[in-house]
């Protein structure tokens, strides 16, 4: 087999890696789909979470958005 080919492939899949970790960490990122960071109105903005539900973090979270009366959709 070819060394270049196998280069290769560790190369792109390198690079599929960063790039999918840079949309899952920058909060700016739109490569997941588009993102909405800033808005004139609070009724134009989403609170969604992808929660376990981590005993150790979810009531601290759902204290957290009543302090602040804010509503959240959990999936």
């Amino acid at each position: 087999m070819n060394p270049l080919f196998i280069e290769g492939s560790a190369v792109a899949l390198l690079a599929a890696a960063g790039i999918t970790a840079y949309g899952a960490v920058h909060p700016r990122s739109q490569i997941f789909g588009r993102a909405i960071w800033r808005t004139n109105s609070p009724r134009k903005l989403a609170l969604t979470f992808d929660d376990g539900p981590n005993p150790s973090i979810t009531p601290k979270l759902l204290d957290l958005l009543d302090r602040y009366n804010a509503k959240a959709t959990f999936f």
